[in-house]
C-alpha cells in the first residue's frame, strides 16, 4: 500500500475534533495559531516520511538513495571520465636536465565566473639541457566534462619545479569519455541486471559489455538462419576511441562475452563503423539576450556543444530525427530561430551524403553496424567573414606595386558572393597584369569555427582554394608577396630515441620526416620574419622519434639567387630576411642526420707546369708523387672541416722545392653521400677557387684518384 501523507488542512481539522474545552478557532486566535504551528511541523514530517518511503523503491529513489538501492545488486553508478590533453613546460636559463614526474600539478587562473581547474601529468618526462621546452600529457584532477579547457588557458604551476619558467597548453584539454550516469540510466541498468544475470540472453551480453568503462554502446544482432548448426550472433561495440579496436581490446571483450553467452552460440565481434556528421548551422539569437560579440561567441559555443552532445548520444544503428535535432537546438534559451543548416555525413568508406534544412527527408539514416558521431560542428549567430591569407611570388615588386596587388586581390574577393569558394585558379586569372608565378600561390583560411573540409584539393591533394561555407564571405586577410627566394644551406645534428638500437629502415623513416617539418616551419614565416635557428631545431624535435636537435652556425650559408649573403647570419642565432624575400631550404643542400656522413671529394682535370727541365724518370716519379699527395691530402680531416682548394693546390705545386711549378688546371668536385635528404654537390676550379663547405655532421673523404694521369708540362715543352 502506497504511503499517503496527510495535508496541512486535514491535520488542522483533525486537531480541532480532538479539542473539547476550547472553541475559538477563528483565524488569528491563540488556539488556532497553536494548532497551525503544530500542523505545519507535522505536515513537513509527513513529506519527509514520504521521501523515505519512495527512497526504498528503484523506480522512485534518486541520487544517493538510488545508489544504495542498486547496491544490493552489486551495481554502482557510472562516474564520469576525465578530460585529457597535453601541456608544454618551458625551461629557464640553464643546461641541466629537469625531471618532470608523474603527478606534477598545473592549473588555470582562478577568475570570477571561471573557477580554477587543476590537472596532473600522467607520464614521466625529462627536459634535457639541450631543449627549451617539452610536451607532457595531463589529466584533470576532477572528473567530468566541465573540466575541459580551451587552448592557452593553463598557466599556473601550483608547486613550482626548479628550472621551469612557464607552462601552457597549445591545444585544448578535451573531454571525450563517458559522462556521469544519470538516475534514469542507472535505474534502467539496475532493472535489467537480474535479467542479464541469468546469462544466455542478448541483454546479458549487452549489459556485461556496457559495464566496461571503455564501451559506449553495444548492439546484438541474432542470425539463426545459417546452416552451420550454430547460433550466430553479431555483436557491434562502440568504443570510446572509435574503431577499429586492436587485438588486446578484442581479447578483453571476448573474455566478457564468453562468461555470459549460452552454449552453442558463436559470437562475431565487430567495432561500430563511425559515420562522421559535419554541419554548419545558421541561427538567429534573441536580441534582448545577446548584446555583444562575447555573448554571441558564448551562445555559438553553447549551441555547438549541445548539438555535439545530441549527436554523440545517438545509439548504434539509430537515425537522427531532424525534428528532435531542432527541438534540442530550440531548447537553448537564447536561440530565437534556426535559419538554415547544411549537413554532411561521411561513412567509413569516404562516401559523402549532403543534407539541408529544405530537404523533404525527416531523418538521417545509418546502417545497423554504424553509429553517428559529431565531426566539425560550426554554429553561426550572424553572417561571418572568412579571411584568406595569400602568399605568392611576383616579379619586380615595389611598395606601390604591392599596394596595387593588395587592391586587386581585395577586388577579387569582394566580387565573390557569400558562400562562393576562393579559388587559386580564378585569383591567378584576376592578377594577370601583375604576372604572378601561379605555381607559388598559397592560401590559408581563418574560419570562425575550425573544420577539416576547409580547403579545396585536386587528385594529388594539392590545395586549390578555400571551401567557404554558406554563412561566410571570403575576404583578403594577410598578404605575403615576394620577388626572390632566400635559399638556406645548412645542417641539423639529431639524436634519435633509442638511436643505438634502431635498424636502418626505422632510422630512415624518422629522418625522412624531419625535412618536411623544417619546410613547414619556414612556410609559416611571415614577411621579413627572421629564421630563428633554435626554432628550426625545435621543429625537428617535434618529429616522432627525435630526442634532440642541435645546430652549428658554421654549417649555414645563405644565397639570394646566385649571390652569397654572408651578412644575413645575425648574432649567430638567426637569419635575416629582407623585404620581398621568401626564405626556403636550398634544394638538395640541407642535411639532417644522427651520425657523421661522408662527403666524397674527387680531383680531376689536373695539369701541372714545371719551370725547369727534368728527366723522363723524374717526370714519372713526379706523377706518382702528385697522386699520393692528392690521395692522402684528407687523411687527417675532421668533421666540419672545410676542404681548402688553395691549400690542395699549394701542396701539389710545392712538391719539388728546387723546381718551381704551377697548377694550370684542376677541378675539385664534392658530393654529399647522404642520399636520404641531401646529395649536395659542390665544384671548385682555378677560375672559381672556392673552398668546399663541409658541415659539422660531415667529414671529407678523398676518393682515390682514378682518372687519366696528370698532365705534366715543362715550360715551353709539353711532355706526356
Amino acid at each position: 500500500m502506497e504511503f499517503d501523507p496527510k495535508k496541512f488542512s486535514d491535520i488542522v481539522d483533525g486537531m480541532q475534533g480532538l479539542v473539547n474545552d476550547l472553541d475559538d478557532f477563528q483565524v488569528g486566535s491563540v488556539t488556532r495559531t497553536l494548532m497551525e504551528s503544530f500542523a505545519s511541523e507535522l505536515g513537513l514530517l509527513y513529506q519527509k516520511m514520504k521521501l523515505v518511503y519512495l527512497s526504498a523503491f528503484i523506480s522512485s529513489a534518486t541520487e544517493t538513495n538510488l545508489e544504495q538501492v542498486v547496491a544490493v545488486l552489486g551495481i554502482e553508478r557510472g562516474m564520469p571520465d576525465y578530460a585529457t590533453g597535453s601541456v608544454t613546460f618551458t625551461r629557464d636559463k640553464g643546461k641541466e636536465d629537469i625531471l618532470i614526474p608523474i603527478g606534477t600539478l598545473v592549473a588555470t587562473d582562478n577568475k570570477p565566473g571561471n573557477p580554477k581547474k587543476v590537472y596532473e601529468t600522467i607520464e614521466v618526462k625529462t627536459l634535457k639541457g639541450s631543449d627549451q621546452a617539452i610536451d607532457v600529457k595531463v589529466k584533470a584532477k576532477d572528473s567530468g566534462p566541465e573540466q575541459a579547457t580551451g587552448e592557452n588557458t593553463i598557466s599556473v604551476i601550483p608547486r613550482p619545479i626548479s628550472g621551469i619558467k612557464s607552462v601552457t597548453n597549445s591545444t585544448e584539454v578535451k573531454f571525450s569519455g563517458k559522462e556521469r550516469e544519470t538516475d534514469d540510466q542507472l535505474r534502467e541498468r539496475a532493472k535489467n541486471a537480474l535479467i542479464s544475470s541469468g546469462k544466455a540472453t542478448t541483454l546479458s551480453i549487452i549489459y556485461a559489455l556496457i559495464s566496461l568503462p571503455e564501451v559506449l554502446d553495444v548492439k546484438v544482432l541474432e542470425n539463426f538462419t545459417n546452416q552451420t548448426g550454430y547460433g550466430i550472433i553479431d555483436i557491434i561495440v562502440d568504443l570510446m576511441d572509435g574503431f577499429p579496436f586492436d587485438d588486446a581490446e578484442k581479447a578483453k571483450l571476448f573474455t566478457v562475452i564468453n562468461k555470459v553467452k549460452a552454449a552453442g552460440i558463436y559470437p562475431r565481434l565487430q567495432a561500430a563503423a563511425v559515420v562522421t556528421l559535419n554541419g554548419v548551422f545558421r541561427l538567429e539569437a534573441g536580441s534582448d539576450q545577446v548584446v555583444n560579440q562575447y555573448a554571441q561567441t558564448d551562445l555559438e559555443g553553447n549551441v555547438k556543444v549541445l548539438i555535439e552532445d545530441f549527436i554523440n548520444h545517438i545509439k548504434i544503428g539509430e537515425p537522427i530525427l531532424k525534428s528532435n535535432l531542432l527541438k534540442a537546438i530550440y531548447s537553448m534559451q537564447d536561440v530565437e530561430n534556426l535559419i538554415d543548416y547544411h549537413l554532411m555525413t561521411i561513412d567509413a568508406h569516404g562516401t559523402e551524403t549532403a543534407y539541408s534544412m529544405t530537404d523533404p527527408g525527416l531523418q538521417i539514416n545509418v546502417k545497423d553496424l554504424e553509429r553517428l558521431k559529431a565531426g566539425d560542428i560550426c554554429v553561426a549567430s550572424c553572417d561571418k567573414i572568412c579571411p584568406v591569407d595569400v602568399e605568392l611570388q611576383v616579379d619586380n615588386l615595389t611598395n606601390p606595386a604591392l599596394l596595387n596587388l593588395k587592391n586587386a586581390i581585395t577586388a577579387y574577393a569582394s566580387g565573390l558572393s557569400q558562400g562562393s569558394p576562393f579559388k587559386i585558379k580564378d585569383l591567378a586569372s584576376a592578377l594577370k597584369s601583375f604576372t604572378p608565378h601561379a605555381e607559388t600561390i598559397k592560401v590559408v583560411a581563418h574560419t570562425w569555427s575550425p573544420r577539416k573540409d576547409l580547403y579545396l584539393t585536386d587528385n594529388k591533394l594539392k590545395i586549390t582554394g578555400v571551401n567557404v561555407s554558406f554563412v561566410e564571405q571570403a575576404a583578403l586577410g594577410k598578404l605575403f608577396a615576394y620577388s626572390a627566394f632566400l635559399d638556406i644551406t645548412g645542417a641539423l645534428n639529431l639524436t634519435l630515441i633509442n638511436g643505438n638500437t634502431l635498424d636502418k629502415p626505422a632510422r630512415e623513416v624518422i629522418l625522412l620526416q624531419v625535412l618536411p617539418a623544417l619546410e613547414d616551419y619556414m612556410s609559416c614565416l611571415g614577411p621579413e620574419q627572421p629564421v630563428m635557428l633554435d626554432d628550426l631545431a625545435g621543429a625537428a624535435k617535434k618529429v616522432a622519434g627525435v630526442d634532440a636537435a642541435s645546430w652549428n652556425i658554421k654549417d649555414f650559408l645563405v644565397n639570394l639567387g646566385s649571390s652569397a649573403q654572408p651578412d644575413r647570419l645575425k648574432d649567430k642565432k638567426s637569419i635575416v630576411v629582407k623585404t620581398f624575400e621568401k626564405v626556403r631550404l636550398a634544394k638538395n643542400s640541407f642535411i639532417v642526420s644522427d651520425r657523421i656522413e661522408q662527403v666524397n671529394i674527387v680531383v680531376s682535370n689536373l695539369s701541372y707546369e714545371l719551370q725547369a727541365k727534368i728527366t723522363d724518370k723524374e717526370k714519372s716519379d713526379l706523377k706518382t708523387l702528385i697522386l699520393n699527395t692528392i690521395n692522402h691530402f684528407l687523411d687527417n680531416a675532421v668533421p666540419g672541416e672545410d676542404v681548402n682548394f688553395n691549400a690542395l693546390r699549394a701542396s701539389i705545386e710545392n712538391l719539388l722545392p728546387n723546381a718551381p711549378a704551377t697548377v694550370r688546371s684542376m677541378t675539385v668536385t664534392a658530393t654529399s653521400s647522404d642520399a636520404l635528404n641531401d646529395g649536395r654537390k659542390q665544384v671548385s676550379t682555378l677560375t672559381s677557387p672556392r673552398n668546399i663547405h663541409i658541415r659539422s655532421v660531415e667529414v671529407a673523404y678523398m676518393v682515390p684518384y682514378s682518372g687519366p694521369l696528370p698532365i705534366v708540362r715543362v715550360k715551353n715543352l709539353r711532355i706526356q
